[in-house]
């Protein structure tokens, strides 16, 4: 009877000790077009491992710790079950995947901590932002939003290294040139299309159409696209009968570039009409649309032969979100038009023929 009380003493003496260790500040999470990285730091040194949740046995999925206050892990998006998946609402690539922080390094215990990691690469345009939100006791969620190219538009005296166009003869060579700039290599692709002339009289002309081919070749070839963000063609000044400016508008498509995969450009029929232009028929089949520049006319009548005049200006904006050009700011110009410009797309270029 006395060895089975001692025995019960000793049970109830018996107690587990939790590892004298915690995360200290938040988890950081980066998201590239290639890898997902984690990175911790502790309260105490860790010796502990980082693993996705059911590869924890391979070594391209968990990272151990080295006795540091802090720890890292990095893996490949195709790899650890870290795959991409399309979504429509928003518009877009999302990666998903589970990654645990054990503090021991063979078990699981009860301080041990898992987070469910979000990737999302957004189809248009967003302010950057690196919101974590992180639940100590079971998961927490943590996104970053990736900013998109920012574009612009010119038009270059003889070709694609020019300088841009002041003043120039109709049937002058010009060049011209659609480019964007994006903080992340090989990661979106660009198709200008649905462009169109207009002599600011309600007389339109479409030059490339929905799908980014040209409709009068006379006018405009097919565009070519050296560059993953850069499309551009030779061209020559022209005008309609009887007026005295163009106004030229495009859209621009920005996507997601797939990896270890090509841009996808326009297919585009040699066996298309040449002189008259085409209205166009449907949307871009490309995806998120954005306005590439707008131009209008003054006359200041002191030229005897036909040229163009291009001037770079700044527009003002109002509160609705809309640009309003003041003409009157150019000589021979009083008309106001307004332009809507949901997208930053570089400045207005202003396209002036002057004649007797």
């Amino acid at each position: 009877m006395l060895s089975v009380f001692q025995m019960f003493l000793i049970i109830l003496k018996t107690y587990s000790i939790p590892i004298p260790n915690s995360l200290y500040g938040d988890v950081q999470l980066e998201c590239d077009s290639r890898t997902i990285s984690v990175q911790i730091k502790t309260e105490r040194p860790f010796v502990g491992t980082i693993f996705v949740r059911d590869f924890a046995s391979e070594s391209n999925c968990r990272s151990r710790g080295s006795g540091r206050l802090s720890a890292f892990l990095e893996f490949e998006i195709g790899l650890c079950g870290a795959l991409r998946q399309r979504i429509l609402n928003p518009k877009g690539t999302v990666v998903r995947t589970v990654v645990t922080i054990s503090f021991h390094p063979l078990f699981i215990t009860k301080v041990d901590r898992t987070y469910n990691l979000l990737c999302l690469y957004k189809e248009i345009e967003t302010t950057v932002s690196d919101n974590i939100q992180v639940e100590e006791i079971t998961t927490a969620a943590i996104t970053e939003n990736l900013t998109m190219p920012i574009c612009s538009y010119q038009i270059l005296n003889g070709g694609p290294f020019g300088e841009p166009v002041q003043f120039g003869l109709v049937g002058q060579q010009v060049y011209h040139k659609w480019t964007c700039e994006s903080d992340y290599d090989d990661t979106f692709c660009m198709v200008v299309h649905t462009c169109s002339a207009d002599d600011g009289k309600n007389d339109r002309v479409f030059l490339i159409d929905s799908n980014g081919c040209a409709l009068d070749k006379f006018l405009l070839t097919d565009l070519e696209y050296p560059e993953n963000l850069l499309a551009g063609q030779e061209a020559h000044v022209y005008k309609f009968a009887d007026r005295d400016a163009l106004f030229f508008e495009c859209q621009i498509s920005i996507t997601v570039k797939e990896p270890g995969e090509e841009c996808i450009r326009p297919i585009c029929s040699d066996t298309r009409p040449e002189g008259g232009g085409a209205p166009v028929g449907s949307p871009s089949p490309y995806g998120i649309n954005i306005n590439s520049s707008d131009t209008i006319s003054c006359n200041s009548g002191a030229s005897h032969r036909k040229k163009i005049a291009s001037f770079n200006t700044r527009s003002k904006r109002d509160s609705n979100n809309e640009q309003t050009v003041d003409r009157s700011k150019l000589s021979g110009c009083s008309e106001r038009r307004r332009c809507s410009r949901r997208r930053r797309c570089g400045p207005h270029v202003w396209f002036c023929i002057n004649h007797a």
